[in-house]
């Protein structure tokens, strides 16, 4: 036991040791400017024209999704990618908006790595002459993202919730790097409006793969999501299908929940985590 204790001691004093000497030295912002740059073109940007009203307000819908100040120590700096945009209802004038941040910190190596990254969702309202713009619904605080978990684009299918209500989606994928190879798990996270505030209603896996060596595990397809007939609660179920697997999701008030086994084949170790 004691041998035992001495070993964790010593284990705990060289790791301390060890990071003390990394953290003596500062982030160097000229390399951190290029992996920024590099981690947020992953962020795939709408190729539709963003209306000019939105482009101006785009500092000030920045500062509303993200009203905290973001870190900026010499060992650890959050930075923000740009503000992705996609039109919902063209004739209505809205459009959701979804802002990026990535927290890095000092690797071992001398150079960075990624400690977590957040996501905030908004819906804007575009005045009928394309004037002005303004936040019209977001989410309560930006959502804590895990690293390497990458925002893909929105999803813009018919998620309805009942006759007068209807979700959308944002798509995401946490990429895992393997030798010889990686992997990815790709997510479909769905927003309901309420009273302001878009609420998270489902979070469900929809694809996980890998290759590694040249051999390729997981479904060459991600799963389908369909909305049921059926309500609970008063909201429509939703189904989830892949390779004649099925799971079916029901409304619990609040959000949608499931009691069903998973569909999807998971081959990663982020997918399992979240089991």
């Amino acid at each position: 036991m004691l041998r035992t204790k001495i070993v964790l001691f010593l284990f705990t004093l060289f790791a301390t040791a060890i990071a003390g000497a990394t953290q003596s030295q500062p982030i160097d912002r000229e390399m951190l400017k290029r992996v920024v740059a590099g981690d947020c073109e992953t962020f795939q940007y709408s190729r539709q024209p963003t209306p000019p009203a939105i482009m101006v307000a785009e500092p000030e819908f920045i500062r509303q999704l993200h009203p905290t100040k973001s870190a900026d120590e010499p060992e650890k700096v959050e930075r923000g990618c740009r503000l992705m945009v996609r039109v919902r209802n063209l004739t209505q004038g809205q459009y959701v908006v979804a802002y990026q941040t990535i927290v890095y910190v000092l690797s071992g190596s001398g150079g960075v790595s990624e400690a977590s990254r957040s996501v905030a969702v908004g819906l804007v309202s575009l005045a009928k002459d394309g004037s002005t713009a303004v936040l019209a619904a977001k989410t309560s605080a930006p959502l804590e993202r895990r690293p390497n978990d990458q925002m893909e684009r929105f999803d813009m299918a018919r998620y309805e919730l009942n006759e007068k209500e209807m979700a959308f989606g944002l798509r995401s994928a946490i990429h895992e790097a393997y030798g010889g190879g990686g992997g990815a798990d790709v997510y479909l996270t769905l927003f309901r409006e309420n009273n302001g505030t878009l609420e998270v209603v489902l979070t469900a896996l929809i694809a996980s793969s890998n290759v590694v060596h040249g051999e390729e595990r997981g479904a060459e397809k991600d799963a389908i999501i369909k909305v049921l007939p059926r309500k609970t609660n008063g909201v429509f179920d939703l189904e989830k299908s892949i390779s004649g697997r099925r799971q079916v999701w029901r409304w619990n008030g609040k959000a949608y929940e499931t009691k069903d086994p998973e569909p999807v084949e998971c081959v990663n170790p982020s997918c399992e985590d979240r089991d």
